[in-house]
């Protein structure tokens, strides 16, 4: 059986070893620009799955894998047992967790690390992670279908196992060139750092979070309207794409990576930024293994505030200033869903979820800034503010004093607008001025005028 592997794409400044509790990046401490630079593409590039490094200088291989165990990591340990494919010369190997519980009741998993090449010139790393099938664990497909290739010795489809639910689990390997830009896959809790090594271009990742459920697909279904998954997956898995190779090379290069993950088969797949908009497309079947029961999609997205403000080019201090819409990828028919967005001063914090499959896109668009050129002139009981007018925003401006309120009337020009007020009372007025895209959002522009 072929093992459903994301696709998935990120941003990132690399970063040292450093990690804020709670955070999702760890703080960066870059070396210095003389020593370290980007490295091209080898010549020879072929996708190829990656060992264990076995030495502390060696380049694309898996460092390691550990899982949170009672809140602490427990790193894992190679059994020195490998799983070798010689259809397609992948390298399997196999983990001991001491105090993990899977679902077979062991602690041992299996890992596969690739270097892959997606169409479209999309090229990363990704990590899979699940029970290891060494000892012959191969659980059925909960659908119960008997129409494909492998099977196990009782004649049921297989699949391969998940890990203890509900466990963060981290997995740290190097790469010799490979610029991390876009952390995605199938997390929640999901958290990154990137570590420039001394050899230059060279990079160490780590990534942690705790898997989500998401559904094994049969493409000969794929798309049809009561398609039903096969089976009911929840691996540990990631990719970091390196946004050079992208068909739309990824902005703020130099920027830490947003974590972008969903629950669709490809897991996070590659998201999309032109004009402004963050695309992320996500697709799974309609219903889970047992055919009635509706799969329910799930989008969560960490972006740093100031990549953010890379991406979209402006300030961004206001959840509002962020609006998140979910559509049928073919015919743009919007979904129903329940969405969160969180602002601070180091990460925007996307949610969605309650939207059903099959194909989404979820977009992420930014509002407009903050209103340039404000000038205000009073008279007797009266304001008149000016300010730039930017072709396609309306603007909402309102003037307060303690509980007294005031909305401004305003004409606009080619280039500025005019807003004024009368019958105001004496005193210090505070004039905010809103600015709107559709239903986003800006950031608030205010001034203060002393009303005679």
């Amino acid at each position: 059986m072929k093992r459903s592997a994301p696709r998935r794409t990120f941003t990132v400044v690399l970063v040292a070893l450093m990690l804020i509790q709670g955070s999702a990046f760890a703080s960066h401490n870059l070396v210095h620009a003389a020593t370290w630079a980007p490295a091209p593409k080898p010549d020879n590039f072929v996708p190829a799955w990656h060992p264990i490094c076995t030495t502390d200088t060696q380049l694309d291989c898996l460092e390691s894998i550990g899982a949170y165990i009672n809140g602490s990591l427990v790193k894992g340990t190679a059994t020195g047992r490998v799983e070798n494919n010689s259809f397609n010369s992948s390298v399997i190997p196999e983990w001991k967790i001491p105090g993990l519980v899977n679902e077979d009741g062991r602690d041992l998993v299996q890992t596969q690390l690739r270097s892959r090449q997606l169409p479209g010139g999309q090229i990363g790393m990704s990590i899979e992670m699940y029970v290891s099938s060494q000892d012959g664990y191969r659980p059925k497909w909960e659908s119960a279908r008997t129409d494909c290739t492998y099977k196990n010795a009782q004649g049921d489809c297989f699949r391969f196992g998940n890990p203890q639910s509900g466990v963060k689990y981290e997995a740290t390997f190097r790469s010799s060139w490979i610029l991390p830009n876009i952390v995605s896959g199938s997390l929640e809790e999901a958290s990154a750092k990137v570590e420039r090594l001394s050899q230059s271009g060279a990079s160490r990742v780590t990534v942690s979070g705790i898997p989500m459920t998401y559904l094994l697909r049969d493409n000969a279904l794929a798309g049809q309207k009561d398609e039903a998954a096969l089976a009911l997956l929840k691996w540990f898995r990631f990719d970091v794409t390196d946004g050079r190779f992208l068909p739309r090379q990824w902005e703020c290069l130099d920027a830490e990576p947003p974590l972008i993950f969903g629950n669709g088969v490809g897991g996070g797949s590659a998201p999309t930024f032109n004009n402004g908009l963050l695309d992320f497309n996500v697709s799974s079947p309609h219903f889970e293994p047992n055919g009635t029961t509706k799969f329910i999609g799930s989008y969560n997205a960490t972006i740093p505030t100031a990549t953010a403000e890379c991406m979209w080019k402006s300030k961004i201090s206001q959840s509002q200033q962020l609006a998140v819409n979910i559509f049928e990828t073919e015919t743009g028919v919007a979904q129903t869903t329940t969405t969160s967005v969180d602002v601070s001063a180091d990460f925007v914090k996307i949610k969605s979820n309650g939207f059903t499959y099959s194909n989404k896109t979820v977009r992420v668009t930014s509002g407009p800034s903050k209103p340039t050129g404000v000038k205000s002139k009073v008279g007797k009981g009266s304001v008149k503010v000016t300010f730039k007018r930017v072709k396609g925003l309306s603007y909402s401006v309102i003037a307060t004093k303690g509980l007294a309120k005031k909305k401004l009337k305003c004409q606009s020009s080619t280039s500025t607008v005019t807003c004024t007020a009368t019958k105001l009372t004496k005193g210090t007025w505070t004039i905010a001025i809103t600015p709107k895209k559709n239903s986003i959002t800006g950031v608030i522009a205010s001034t203060k005028a002393r009303v005679k």
